[in-house]
Formats: C-alpha cells, structure tokens, sequence
C-alpha cells in the first residue's frame, strides 16, 4: 500500500496496486506544470487508487484536447494527470 498527499496535506491518497516503469519527460508543459527541469510520472491503475480526504479540493483541467491535469487548489501541488480513452 502506498499513501501520499499534497503539500498543504489536504488532499490524501492511498494506491493498492503495482506503479508502472518511472518516466522522466522534459517536455516544455512537464517543466512548467513542475516549476522544474523535468517531470517524474508513473502509470497506476485507476481502479486500485483512491483518495481518503480532500477530494473537494482538487482542480482539474485539459492542458490539450483529452489531457487532464489536476492540482491542489490551496498548495498547487501537481497530483495526477489522465488521458480520456
């Protein structure tokens, strides 16, 4: 089982499941979603995820068509990105 939060800690999460090969990417909307050199993002099975408090307090959004980012709408933490099938 991992757990996690945002900074600020109001949103929570826990994911019961395997995490998918670590990718480093450098992409100019990464670098800036990540206020960094680089983003590291792994895939997860949604179904086996699930977040334990806060979940009022995520802001989602499409940074292009069919790609969803979210964020934390006290601390801005970046949580997680999903890509519409």
């Amino acid at each position: 089982m991992y757990t996690g939060q945002c900074l600020c800690g109001d949103i929570q999460f826990e994911y019961d499941g395997p995490i998918g090969p670590i990718a480093l990417c450098h992409c100019s909307q990464c670098r800036r979603n990540h206020g960094s050199a680089f983003s590291a993002s792994a895939p997860v099975q949604a179904v086996r995820f699930r977040f334990t408090a806060g979940e009022d307090r995520i802001t989602e959004f499409e940074s292009r068509p069919g790609k969803y980012r979210a964020f934390c709408s006290r601390c801005g933490s970046p949580l997680y990105s999903r890509v519409d099938a």
